[in-house]
């Protein structure tokens, strides 16, 4: 705990005028984490893995601004460079690529959550990124050179044949159904969320009759995307269209009371997102961490990711290496891995050789059950 105390007041530093001590932090939110109110638990023992990197932060603000929801975005240089090069590549692919479906939208807003993750910490993905899986770019190259390499590799990664991918499905499910759907999104990381916007203007301006709620972050979660962060990018002339829907039409809706922590937890979320999840026919939820902790909601889910970390590995049976892509249709009520605990019992070897553990029943598993139904 203190060691990831130190790792974010190190960032928080480089953004911010305020003098703390570092050691007194630590003890401070050692002393939030374990307070035991009279019959009820420690804080700690409340808070879920994936959303440990948020809490940590909010205790932190609380300590430092008497404020949980004071937000320092230490990712502000990162995001400002990932947009720029973003925009230009999704420019070129509406330029050059015009026979681009639907479905292969779909796909380059997974894949673009591997764009410049190298600088995502571990702290905040909660578990370790491996570097093979990294679209990267070079901040001394020129912009030119990052925008091309990143297209290049993109379109390599959605032209491949992926064992999890229910992208058809969504296509056959959502967009090419003329009755009066509601979807509800979920965002994740900000530069994919970049690619997804430009993937929810598609399927708008596809189906005439659908209906999209975008909840991003309400406040600041490590690298992901708020609802201010959105407005601000809907301001860009490459997503005029979009804006429009929004404005003129109204079926393309902005939820600014989403979550605040990173992840999706169900039992955090606020009544109005609560209410427009019931409203939907189905959930567009985006981010690893939200897939582990998603499972079982009662409703229809299309969960997406690209398989990095090495909890994505256990819970899906697929190597962080090679840059998988996971597009999974989860039926409402269902689960799509079970027995984490027990990862130590299954192992699968990546190309390079390097083992890692898996679930005792996966994704992978989950995918093969269903087409034998």
């Amino acid at each position: 705990m203190k060691q990831v105390v130190r790792e974010d007041l190190e960032r928080i530093m480089q953004v911010t005028k305020r003098k703390f001590s570092v050691p007194e932090m630590q003890e401070k939110v050692y002393w939030t984490l374990t307070f035991k109110p009279p019959y009820l638990n420690e804080l700690a023992e409340q808070v879920w893995n994936q959303e440990y990197s948020d809490v940590i932060r909010r205790i932190e603000m609380l300590w430092l601004y008497g404020n949980p929801d004071h937000q320092v975005d230490t990712y502000a240089h990162t995001n400002k460079f990932g947009k720029r090069l973003a925009l230009r590549v999704i420019d070129g692919l509406e330029a050059y690529h015009r026979n681009l479906q639907p479905q292969d939208w779909y796909r380059l807003s997974v894949a673009a959550g591997l764009v410049g993750l190298q600088e995502k910490t571990s702290f905040a993905a909660t578990s370790g990124i491996n570097p093979s899986s990294v679209v990267a770019w070079d901040r001394a190259e020129p912009d030119h050179e990052n925008v091309e390499r990143i297209l290049k590799e993109l379109l390599e990664i959605i032209s491949r044949t992926h064992v999890i991918d229910d992208s058809d499905l969504y296509f056959n499910e959502v967009l090419k159904d003329k009755s009066k759907l509601k979807v509800v999104s979920f965002p994740d990381d900000y530069i994919e969320t970049i690619f997804l916007l430009k993937f929810y203007e598609k399927q708008l301006l596809y189906n005439p009759n659908l209906e999209i709620y975008c909840v991003p972050k309400s406040v600041r979660c490590g690298n992901d995307a708020t609802w201010r962060d959105i407005e601000q990018l809907l301001r860009a002339p490459l997503f005029k269209e979009l804006a429009e829907i929004m404005s003129k039409q109204g079926r393309f809706k902005l939820v600014r009371e989403g979550p605040k922590t990173g992840g999706l937890n169900f039992n955090k979320l606020s009544e109005r997102v609560i209410k427009i999840v019931q409203e939907s026919h189905c959930l567009d939820v985006r981010g690893a961490r939200a897939y582990e902790m998603a499972q079982g909601v009662l409703k229809p889910v299309y969960f997406s990711f690209a398989v990095s970390r090495e909890m994505s590995e256990s819970v899906t049976g697929l190597d962080a290496e090679s840059k998988h892509l996971v597009i999974l249709r989860q039926n409402a009520g269902e689960k799509s891995f079970r027995g984490f605990r027990q990862r130590h019992t299954r192992r699968k070897r990546a190309p390079s050789g390097r083992e890692y553990m898996v679930a005792p029943y996966a994704a992978i598993d989950y995918i093969r059950e269903r087409q034998v139904r």
